[in-house]
């Protein structure tokens, strides 16, 4: 039996993102949501010219979470504190292959890095779990889109016409409230 290779993946505040290194993400902002090797996520918010108070506010403050359902997709909304910082996160887990796949949600772990989009410099970290709501949502798309081949470029046009249709504000406004990152679940 071959020895499984794992890799371990480190990070820090202060070190350069390894996963924007040689892409030009100079003046940009947004937010990539993506499984990792572990079953896990990575919830990366990359800023232009981040500010002590966001850095403060991706650290410490609470994070809403609501979503949007229509068929068989979702797409989730975060929000920070009572603030206008708002990302709009989209996961498509058919673009894994089938090997990553197989490890997609054995974990609702998530880790927050927060990216100085100038300097590819690591600002903040953080890791909670997601609401419960948000985790057996993405299983249940997961599982529905299986049963259609097609499913991929599907969610990607469903996507784009959610982003024609809302600003991030009104996306907000029109999703349901599911729970806060990092909450507490007692199961049944």
């Amino acid at each position: 039996m071959e020895d499984e290779k794992k890799e371990i993946w480190s990070i820090a505040v202060g070190d350069e993102f390894e996963l924007f290194i040689g892409r030009d993400m100079k003046g940009q902002s947004g937010c990539i949501f993506e499984a990792n090797e572990t079953g896990d996520f990575t919830f990366v918010v990359y800023m232009d010219d981040m500010s002590k108070e966001e850095k403060y506010l991706l650290q410490k403050t609470p994070i809403s979470v609501r979503q949007i359902k229509e068929n068989d997709f979702v797409v989730s909304v975060v929000k920070f504190g009572n603030t206008d910082l708002i990302f709009e996160i989209a996961f498509n887990p058919f673009l894994y292959k089938d090997k990553k796949q197989e490890k997609l949600f054995s974990s609702n772990m998530i880790m927050m890095v927060g990216v100085e989009s100038n300097t590819n410099k690591i600002q903040t970290l953080r890791q909670f779990n997601m609401p419960m709501k948000m985790y057996m949502s993405l299983i249940t798309q997961f599982k529905n889109g299986k049963e259609q081949p097609d499913y991929n470029e599907r969610y990607t046009r469903w996507m784009n016409d959610i982003d024609n249709r809302y600003s991030l504000l009104q996306l907000w406004d029109i999703t349901t409230y599911i729970g806060k990152m990092g909450e507490y679940y007692i199961g049944e």
